[in-house]
C-alpha cells in the first residue's frame, strides 16, 4: 500500500505544482477516499 501512495503523492504533485506537498501523503488518501468511497 505505500508505494501505491507514494506514486499517488507523485502523481498528485505532477498534476498540481503550484500546490505545496508537505502533507502529500495525506492528500493522497484524501483522494483515493473520494475516488473510491464517494
Amino acid at each position: 500500500m505505500i508505494p501505491f501512495l507514494m506514486k499517488e503523492t507523485e502523481r498528485l504533485e505532477r498534476m498540481y505544482p503550484q500546490e505545496t506537498y508537505a502533507q502529500g501523503p495525506i492528500l493522497a488518501i484524501q483522494e483515493l477516499a473520494v475516488r473510491f468511497l464517494s
